[in-house]
């Protein structure tokens, strides 16, 4: 039975994924059309797109809201910088010398006169107590000693073989030969499957429809490259790993005619 108005926008409202505003905005303004204005039903993006408005360049915003709801796999790491170097250590690491816990902050050489006014700093706990404060060059160094752990500057991604998803492992100049052992060894595994889509999908759980031709044509207008991914465009039907079986893609071969 379909929901009304009132049982649709709950359900919107309270979704345990977490609709993203714009992603919930969308929902809300199909919903409005179909419910509340059903003369419209025939016209209904172009409805749908006169409710959510322009942008401030002038642009509908239509276009960018629901390509931005467009079923993908973000790997999320596109915004991190390189990591440390996951090479074997050579040395035992040894941490920098602990400073006089008596020298001033400022300075080595006590630039200023009169007693060292930075010498003594504490903070304060929830429970009233204060205690010296230890500052950077006192904590003791949370370092694995197994690993080089310097800035890396070769990347190489490790996929799962079930998921598809990526891990990223850095490795510095120096372990260029464990780099490339690495490479071959996940190399040799074979051909990863195609990921499985982590975000997006959000509105077909609300609407039937040729989602894959929606998401298609939005993105092209908003100058996202997208491709419909193998596991389906609704979020509710992908696997989930370590709890569903996670299909593998059929792979095509030649038969000879007779």
């Amino acid at each position: 039975m379909p929901m009304t108005h009132d049982e649709l926008q709950a359900a919107i409202w309270n979704d345990e994924r977490g609709l993203p505003p714009a992603t919930r905005e969308v929902a809300l303004a199909v919903g409005w059309v179909l419910h509340r204005e059903p003369e419209n039903k025939d016209q209904l993006w172009r409805r749908v797109s006169q409710l959510l408005g322009r942008t401030l360049t002038g642009r509908w915003r239509i276009h960018e809201v629901i390509a931005g709801d467009a079923p993908r796999y973000d790997p999320g790491n596109w915004h991190r910088g390189a990591g440390g170097c996951e090479g074997p250590r050579v040395r035992p690491y040894q941490p920098r010398r602990v400073a006089d816990p008596g020298r001033c902050w400022v300075s080595d050489h006590h630039p200023h006169l009169g007693e060292c006014r930075f010498t003594t700093i504490s903070y304060a706990h929830l429970d009233g107590t204060t205690s010296p404060y230890p500052g950077p060059e006192h904590a003791t160094p949370e370092r694995d000693n197994t690993v080089c752990g310097a800035r890396g500057t070769i990347r190489v991604v490790e996929h799962d073989m079930v998921t598809g998803w990526e891990t990223v492992r850095w490795f510095c100049s120096r372990h260029k030969t464990r780099a490339a052992e690495v490479k071959a060894q996940l190399a040799a595994r074979g051909v990863p499957p195609e990921p499985v889509p982590n975000t997006g999908g959000l509105l077909p759980r609300y609407f039937a429809g040729d989602w894959a031709k929606i998401y298609g044509v939005h993105c092209e207008k908003a100058h996202q490259a997208w491709t419909a991914p193998y596991y389906g465009v609704d979020a509710d039907e992908w696997p989930v790993p370590g709890k569903t079986l996670i299909p593998k893609r059929p792979r095509l071969a030649l038969v000879a005619g007779g």
